[in-house]
């Protein structure tokens, strides 16, 4: 090649090109060895939510089963829920492709010989999640061995992504460790202040161990408390809930747009504001709206979200539920 040739940027693009085109024939890509997925009986335990490394679903609410078989023809054998599937699999460098409920693309963010997590995201906002799975011995599993197999035992040290065995000593401890995150849901109805016997305190406030106080207080019956729990885990399903549906991007005030809504403001009874806060870990939203819409019935002055109207549902239904029986 030429002197001119090395400077000329057209060749210069042509070489750089045709590396490129031979660096992704030999798919020499970042990845891990599929190897480490393959054969193995993995026994789905709990669903994290990544951002906050929340638990949001755990096989020990007994109502989920599932396992994931790899096999080396690119075979997945699915069980779920004693049913059985099988699907094709393929990896292009961190991520296993396959169909699994509508999903079909997962990250793996960590393998090794006991432990497999694999990352999705779900809904308009692209929310991270992760199933994680344990390795387990082929006679505990649901999926039959194919003729000709060997029984599979789980052996103990780690992988790393390039598939070498690590000694106990050589080996991290695998993910961030999960603890709860703090959550409260605080909500004060709107409603409208006159009548017989004024309201001048309807508030709900779910505090972060499902801990639920009620305090309803009128003019003339004085203040009425009642306290309940509810499972931490609905409390993080409706906030996490919340969180994928954009409740932290609303605005923090819905206020009157328009003459008949201020002109309601003025006459009686008085519109009280209703507010909702949720708290989530370091985050904190409070939303009010100036004339909350009580019913289907009444005219809804005020322009907001219908985001608003659920969980303002959501978190009633909740406060009210029946407490379980222990």
């Amino acid at each position: 090649m030429s002197s001119f040739d090395k400077h000329n940027p057209i060749v210069l693009l042509f070489l750089f090109f045709s590396s490129f085109g031979l660096v992704v024939a030999q798919n020499v890509l970042p990845g891990f060895d599929e190897n480490s997925l393959v054969g193995v009986h993995w026994r789905y335990y709990q669903t994290v939510h990544v951002p906050t490394q929340t638990v949001v679903h755990t096989t020990a609410q007994g109502d989920y089963e599932m396992w994931f078989r790899f096999n080396s023809d690119n075979i997945l054998q699915q069980y779920v829920n004693k049913r059985i599937r099988e699907t094709r699999w393929s990896t292009q460098g961190y991520l296993v492709i396959f169909e699994y409920r509508g999903l079909e693309r997962f990250r793996v963010a960590y393998v090794d010989n006991e432990n497999l997590f694999l990352e999705f995201e779900q809904g308009p906002n692209h929310v991270r999640h992760q199933f994680r799975f344990r390795a387990e011995p082929s006679e505990k599993s649901p999926i039959a061995l194919r003729p000709g197999e060997l029984p599979t035992v789980v052996v103990r040290g780690k992988r790393n992504f390039k598939g070498r065995l690590l000694t106990n000593n050589m080996s991290k401890k695998i993910g961030p460790k999960i603890e709860e995150v703090p959550i409260q849901v605080e909500l004060l109805n709107g409603g409208f202040y006159g009548g017989i016997d004024p309201v001048l305190r309807d508030q709900i406030v779910i505090k972060t161990d499902g801990r639920v106080i009620m305090e309803f207080k009128t003019q003339n019956q004085g203040l009425i408390k009642n306290k309940k729990n509810v499972p931490r885990e609905e409390l993080e399903r409706l906030v996490l809930w919340a969180v994928d549906h954009g409740f932290f991007n609303l605005k923090t005030t819905y206020d009157c747009e328009n003459q008949p809504c201020e002109i309601r403001k003025g006459n009686r009874p008085k519109p009280m504001p209703m507010r909702l806060a949720i708290t989530y870990g370091q985050r904190r939203k409070v939303v009010t709206v100036s004339i909350w819409q009580m019913t289907q019935r009444d005219p809804r002055y005020v322009d907001y979200p219908p985001l608003l109207d659920q969980l303002v549902d959501a978190v009633v239904r909740m406060a009210n539920q029946p407490t379980p029986r222990r």
